[in-house]
């Protein structure tokens, strides 16, 4: 049943889809712009200093995600915690004159720390509202993206792309609008909370999952299985059966999903990376931002625009929007449609060949 709070209301200003929205945001756009602002700190540090920050946040954003996983605190508090360990980093950032090596790691550490914490509890309390919640969430992300290639494009036509002080004022602009960012998601957890929808499903205590999946064998979807299990007292090995349960469940969408994002996060920095446009040629400095401005458009389309369209046909439950999130959690999932084993590993199938084109085409040229 819907919440009473979330039906529709004049005084209720904003909605709550744009509530998540703006909390969605606030998930990638700290590192977004961390990682636009690695030219700045190779002016300083040498171009190692872009691996250093990646592995510094990807390996601590792991790490605490694999934590959330079997200690379950409270959704609200888990959110602004995360989203001020983000915001704390920034300012720093903001006002630092000379960055390191060993500073950039701890930052890189803190932002995926508080990245982790956010994406752990948003994307529970977004499908425990409603799909579209979800979908909410995820074109905040997509937002993310597109909006810091945008900050970037201005930035270079305002002040220029090259040299100390064009690269030294871009970053700090990236810098103070992402804790304004922060900022603005900590009031919109804190006027969503006040809204009832950071509530808690179920009994204290314990947690109850029913799921109708995908399952294996016959390729379509068949029965009902109820796992149950503590949420606290239960113990890290009851957690990690219940965990193993649901990833046997939608083992075919789950390695789908990991394969695609696999790609497009592995394959695309290289390839921007590898691309050398002409050296003299008219507008060469915008190529590679052009390049990550169109595809941060098309990846915000894919997470909201496909969504959208996905959640309005099925009715709000179609898998691309809901299965990750909701089923960590363990509320309810319905099919929203007949997707078959065939489709999947036909996506699954075109995933790979595009990876492996791509990785040959990159060691060729």
């Amino acid at each position: 049943m819907p919440h009473p709070s979330l039906n529709p209301s004049p005084s209720l200003n904003p909605s709550p889809f744009t509530l998540f929205a703006l909390m969605g945001i606030g998930i990638l756009f700290p590192w977004n712009a961390l990682i636009t602002s690695t030219a700045y700190f190779q002016l300083f540090l040498g171009p190692s200093i872009t691996f250093v920050i990646s592995n510094a946040y990807t390996g601590s954003l792991f790490l605490t995600l694999v934590a959330t996983c079997f200690k379950k605190g409270d959704g609200y508090w888990t959110v602004q915690v995360g989203y001020v360990v983000m915001l704390i980093p920034l300012l720093v950032l903001t006002f630092l004159k000379t960055p390191t090596v060993s500073s950039l790691s701890v930052i890189g550490c803190c932002v995926g720390v508080g990245d982790g914490l956010v994406q752990s509890s948003l994307f529970t309390v977004a499908s425990n509202n409603g799909g579209q919640y979800t979908t909410a969430v995820m074109f905040g992300n997509g937002m993310s993206g597109l909006s810091v290639s945008f900050l970037k494009i201005l930035c270079m036509a305002m002040v220029g792309g090259g040299g100390l002080g064009g690269e030294e004022t871009s970053a700090r602009v990236y810098f103070g609008v992402s804790s304004c960012v922060l900022v603005c998601c900590c009031f919109s957890a804190e006027l969503s909370r006040r809204r009832g929808l950071f509530r808690v499903k179920g009994k204290e205590g314990e947690v109850e999952i029913e799921m109708i999946g995908l399952r294996g064998g016959g390729g379509g979807l068949e029965g009902e299985e109820e796992v149950r299990g503590e949420r606290s007292g239960g113990g890290v090995g009851e957690q990690a059966k219940i965990y193993w349960s649901i990833v046997n469940i939608i083992r075919l969408p789950l390695s789908t999903v990991f394969f695609t994002f696999f790609v497009t996060l592995a394959v695309f920095p290289g390839l921007v990376s590898l691309i050398k446009p002409y050296s003299g040629s008219i507008g060469s400095d915008w190529f590679s931002v052009l390049l990550v401005t169109a595809f941060n458009s098309f990846d915000c389309v894919g997470r909201g625009g496909v969504s959208y369209f996905l959640y309005k046909v099925e009715g709000g439950d179609a898998w691309p929007n809901y299965i990750l999130p909701r089923v960590v959690d363990g509320v309810r999932v319905v099919e929203g449609g007949e997707i078959g084993e065939g489709m999947l590993v036909l996506v699954l199938v075109l995933v790979l060949v595009l990876w492996l084109w791509l990785w040959l085409w990159l060691w060729l040229w």
